[in-house]
């Protein structure tokens, strides 16, 4: 794939994304030109987590289960792949054994587990 690049002068957004606001000028190279919408190929879904197994399991199976479909309409984000990093601050229940589990098993091929220390 082609090199890209965003480059922004001017004001971050709250994602720490570029501002499309008149009041930056933001670039976007890609191979699809120059549409920001339609260079984006990668994203990482990060999901921070204390002691929250139950919910957390229902939202990796989720995650797992979901389908790119890169034929929706044209204002849509291209999306190819993503990725999905939980991050354990220092749970006490069995939350990183856990999720090391299902990771290990192959049952959640797009998850990373990022374990912190105990609180």
């Amino acid at each position: 794939e082609g090199s890209r690049r965003a480059r922004a002068r001017g004001s971050e957004g709250d994602a720490g994304l570029p501002s499309t606001s008149s009041s930056s000028a933001v670039e976007w190279q890609g191979k699809e030109g120059g549409d920001p919408t339609r260079s984006l190929s990668h994203w990482s879904v990060v999901i921070p987590t204390y002691n929250r197994l139950p919910i957390l399991t229902k939202c990796l199976d989720a995650l797992e289960r979901q389908r790119l479909d890169s034929s929706t309409s044209a204002s849509a984000c291209a999306v190819r792949s993503f990725e999905v990093v939980v991050v354990d601050d220092g749970s006490t229940d069995e939350t990183v054994a856990a999720v090391r589990s299902r990771v290990a098993s192959g049952a959640w091929a797009r998850v990373r587990l990022v374990a912190g220390g105990t609180n």
